[in-house]
């Protein structure tokens, strides 16, 4: 009877120790369990704060590299506006003329075809015209709007065409389509500013002076690669970017990384 009390006794304090190490064990797995939270809950707001914090540092440097392409374009010394390209074409014009003398009547055609010369230009000197913005690289430029000289009409070149009237007064044709020609040109010279091959052109020309007169003085203070260019009448840029060291090279995207929406001086 007395064995039989001992294995009893042995047995109970067997379970306490079994209680008491779940007890311990079921502790230190909620204390883990509450520290893992923690450390979910806490990993995404201090991520999202060091992300936030390397934003502003990378926005604070761009908005001084910015600054410091701003600073450096206003003293540039060119007082003349700069010729970006030129486009050569025909204008050519007809009036139909019915002369009468002598109870003779004598209709006919008279046309004038003359070849005319565009140059375009945008002002230097007009700073608050000029604005950059520098994003990882690239010098986004917002550029004043495409400007034509007067067109330079060739009329020692001009070629005149009569078809019939014998009495037409060829002098006096020409002069009233010479004023007529004139007009067209200067419509025509509007025109061209928007055509993308003009602006294409105007581009590489861009390109190339900011590489040559700002971007060269730059390049052992700043890693401009390339350059992005948009005319002041134009909504967005197009999906090119010239690369600083040969502005002829340059880099057709369908979609261009982070284009600015907008270009401000900051």
């Amino acid at each position: 009877m007395a064995g039989q009390q001992k294995i009893v006794g042995v047995n109970a304090e067997s379970n306490i120790s079994y209680c008491l190490y779940f007890v311990v064990m079921f502790i230190i797995a909620a204390i883990a369990l509450v520290y893992i939270a923690y450390l979910f809950v806490s990993a995404p707001a201090h991520t999202m704060d060091s992300a936030l914090s390397n934003a502003k540092k990378l926005l604070q440097t761009e908005v001084k590299i910015t600054e410091k392409i701003t600073s450096e374009f206003s003293v540039i010394d060119s007082r003349q506006d700069l010729l970006v390209c030129s486009e050569y074409s025909f204008l050519s014009d007809f009036k139909t003329i019915a002369v009468t003398k002598l109870a003779v009547t004598s209709k006919g055609y008279f046309a004038l075809r003359v070849p005319v010369e565009y140059h375009f230009y945008v002002p230097v000197n007009d700073r608050k015209q000029w604005h950059f913005k520098y994003r990882d690289g690239t010098v986004w430029v917002d550029a004043p709007a495409l400007k034509c000289l007067t067109p330079n009409i060739k009329w020692r070149d001009s070629e005149e065409f009569i078809y019939g009237g014998l009495l037409i007064d060829s002098q006096k044709s020409s002069d009233e389509l010479k004023d007529m020609l004139l007009k067209q040109a200067k419509v025509s010279a509007a025109e061209s500013a928007r055509s993308e091959n003009v602006r294409h052109a105007a581009r590489i020309s861009l390109a190339k002076f900011l590489n040559e007169w700002l971007f060269l003085k730059l390049k052992d203070e700043l890693r401009i690669n390339s350059v992005a260019i948009k005319f002041n009448d134009e909504n967005s840029y197009p999906p090119v970017l010239f690369a600083v060291a040969n502005p002829q090279v340059f880099i057709e995207k369908s979609e261009l990384p982070e284009t600015p929406s907008s270009i401000e001086n900051r």
